[in-house]
């Protein structure tokens, strides 16, 4: 059986030789196509009324990278305003605005108050008050913000109008004469410098009282004059401290003799400057 075997596979290897020697060469492999050019590619792809990539309208409305004056930089973002950034949320204000109404002050909400030459400059929310508390005018109305005609309307309601009743021959008071609330300047009206309180709504400026009866009592330097004006006046501006963080009158310097200037700046520690 082993004999038979291999016997068979003696036999069989010429035929395997014979079959490779007849095999044909292979043929030579096929060269490839051309790639078509791209923009052969293109047409063939866009309708015929679509204009190729490069001239299109949108290709031709693009800026020149390398043309200067063609391509402006972006200006990178500015910061809030100082305004902006004292602006009360709705619920502060509403609260603030109740407690105007409380104090019988007579106002409006009007639309932000912007001063166009300087971003820093300006009121959120400002209210236009007319009168303080009731049968108390300011003249003109002041533009401020509501802490503002709050501190304003809580000072004159607890001890400008009691003090003015002890003025026997004056009667009442019925206004207050500004002179100033919101306006964009400097401090001590410079042209340099820091803003002043009144460039945010923060203040206001108050030049004299008026009453029912006699003359007005103006605000000036009363040092030990020994009179009821004297005592009225230094009686109004040491209260005004319990209300407003700063107060400056006659005496403080030069730029404050004929007024007193009361705002509602925050400070570090809580602190107050009363002159």
């Amino acid at each position: 059986m082993i004999r038979l075997i291999l016997l068979s596979s003696l036999l069989a290897l010429p035929v395997a030789a014979q079959d490779l020697d007849n095999t044909p060469p292979p043929e030579t492999a096929p060269m490839p196509e051309p790639r078509p050019d791209p923009e052969d590619r293109l047409d063939d792809v866009l309708p015929e009324n679509t204009a190729p990539l490069s001239e299109s309208p949108l290709s031709e409305s693009l800026p020149d990278p390398g043309d200067s004056e063609e391509v402006e930089a972006e200006e990178p973002p500015r910061p809030l305003g100082m305004y902006l950034q004292l602006m009360e949320d709705d619920a502060t204000f509403a609260a603030c605005t109740a407690q105007l109404a409380s104090l019988g002050t007579v106002f409006t909400v009007e639309d932000a108050a912007v001063t166009a030459d300087d971003a820093d400059c300006g009121i959120a929310r400002p209210v236009i008050v007319s009168e303080i508390v009731p049968g108390v005018h300011l003249r003109p109305a002041a533009t401020v913000r509501c802490e503002t005609a709050a501190a304003l309307g809580q000072w004159v309601a607890q001890h400008v109008v009691p003090a003015a009743e002890v003025l026997s021959t004056r009667n009442r008071l019925t206004a207050m004469a500004l002179g100033g609330s919101y306006t964009c300047r400097r401090r001590n009206n410079l042209p340099t410098g820091k803003l002043s309180e009144h460039a945010f709504g923060n203040a206001i400026d108050i030049m004299s009282f008026q009453f029912e009866e006699g003359d007005p009592i103006p605000v000036e330097p009363r040092m030990d004059d020994h009179t009821i004006e004297e005592a009225f006046q230094r009686a109004a501006r040491a209260t005004s401290c319990l209300y407003f963080t700063t107060v400056l009158g006659p005496g403080a310097n030069a730029a404050h003799a004929d007024h007193l200037h009361m705002d509602v700046a925050q400070r570090n520690g809580g602190y107050r400057l009363c002159q």
